[in-house]
């Protein structure tokens, strides 16, 4: 059997805006090869973006970078603690599990950091229940359910100096490479086999565009395969220097955007001038160039195009990514931004209808909603308690689109949707705005 991953629920709770969200995916064991779309909805300002925030955290927990500054505001206004939890479907050689990662983080002298955390893990069978992988609550660790004093000395201190030293450090504990190294001999194979194939999704296969690299440069996910993850930046409006076996793959993955470009916008393929070959650093030889489009022979530098090309351009490597790999997960803000509704409608319904990854996207264009079916759409409430709902009432063959714009504007679900503007007190508003006059 093949090794893969997919995220079936996700829980928030006093992130940001949402004090409690449950997202639930349509992916299961039967369908790991099959598309998973999950559209996010809601007004400006509703929480959409939090849940990219989200997939953010966990991919820096998991891989070791640096968690958020206390600065961004992260924990709920009148809390104290950010609880994060996502149950993933695993499955390899040794059969099929669930796994779910626990995650509590407080505020740290400059960032947030991790008082607790742990990984368990069950088996798909009826009445098998979550063992526990390795876990920590504050200065308390275990593995396998047992207290880490009881293990080797020098083991023991090892990870006592690691829990210090996240926490310190402002990273994950669970997730360090020490930590598990010196876990091994508590856990078995399976264990290991598992944190080893969920580290490498977070690593290669999570790939997130949101708001801090939309319209900015083409980063290492963007233009990375499921083959190698590209550790040099590749910039949209400067020239790039870059190692020439990464150049190598840049180049590849131009080369398949390039096939799907042309039937998006039409006449239009990206081409690299190469501007010669340069050290790096001692003993990493580079190449230096730079990207430009090809529409009709005029030819432009990347960053003269309009914000809308860029932004196909950035999302088009993602979506063969997902549409080719039932282990991708992608995950876009602001999906529509500057760019035309049916061009996206038309994308998404390809992944759809034949795709093979997961593919998380926020979006206020209503368009989706025509294609996509209800069970694979969230909406954002204007309660905290309860920020992500699915609509009720909804018919297999119902239009999503109509009865959202029912729900909205006549409040005919459980929780509200929107809250409205007052129309007489927005046009006072306007007209005082109006009568202001500087001062000098």
């Amino acid at each position: 059997m093949d090794n893969g991953i997919r995220i079936k629920e996700l829980t928030i709770n006093n992130l940001k805006s949402i004090k409690y969200g449950k997202l639930v995916t349509n992916s299961s064991f039967l369908g790991v090869y099959i598309s998973d779309i999950i559209g996010i909805y809601g007004q400006n300002g509703s929480g959409k973006s939090t849940i990219v925030d989200m997939f953010s955290i966990l991919k820096n927990l998991v891989i070791g970078k640096i968690l958020p500054k206390n600065e961004k505001m992260f924990i709920t206004k009148e809390s104290e603690c950010i609880d994060l939890e996502v149950l993933f479907l695993a499955y390899n050689q040794y059969g099929e599990f669930f796994v779910k990662y626990n995650v509590q983080l407080i505020s740290g002298q400059t960032n947030l950091i991790v008082k607790k955390e742990s990984i368990k893990i069950r088996e798909n069978e009826l009445r098998h229940k979550f063992k526990n992988i390795i876990s920590k609550d504050e200065a308390k660790v275990t593995i396998k359910n047992k207290l880490i004093n009881g293990i080797n000395i020098k083991r023991y201190n090892t990870i006592l100096k690691e829990n210090e030293l996240s926490s310190k450090n402002s990273t994950s504990f669970v997730w360090s490479e020490k930590v598990l190294s010196n876990a091994k001999k508590s856990l078995n194979s399976v264990d290991l086999h598992i944190i080893d194939i969920i580290k490498s999704y977070f690593h290669k296969n999570l790939l997130i565009l949101n708001c801090e690299n939309q319209n900015q440069l083409l980063n290492s996910h963007l233009f990375s395969s499921s083959s190698m993850h590209l550790e040099y930046p590749c910039i949209l409006d400067k020239t790039n220097l870059i190692p020439n076996e990464e150049y190598r793959e840049i180049r590849d993955s131009l080369d398949k955007i390039n096939i799907v470009l042309k039937i998006l916008i039409p006449n239009l393929k990206l081409e690299v001038k190469e501007y010669g070959v340069e050290e790096i650093t001692e003993g990493l030889i580079g190449t230096r160039f730079e990207i430009f489009t090809n529409r009709n022979d005029l030819v432009l530098p990347l960053s003269n195009e309009s914000a809308g090309i860029v932004k196909i351009i950035q999302m088009t490597n993602l979506f063969i990514y997902t549409y080719n790999n039932p282990n991708s997960c992608v995950v876009i803000d602001d999906l529509d931004s500057n760019i035309f509704e049916y061009l996206i409608g038309d994308i998404l319904e390809k992944i759809n209808l034949n795709g093979k990854g997961q593919l998380f996207f926020t979006s206020h264009n209503l368009r989706p909603l025509q294609i996509i079916r209800n069970k694979k759409l969230w909406f954002i409430t204007t309660n905290p308690e309860n920020k992500l709902i699915q609509l009720k009432g909804v018919k297999e063959l119902s239009n999503v689109r109509d009865m959202y714009l029912r729900a909205v504007q006549l409040n005919l679900q459980d929780e509200v949707l929107y809250d409205k503007s007052d129309n007489e007190t927005l046009e006072d508003a306007l007209k005082k705005a109006g009568q202001w006059k500087t001062t000098t």
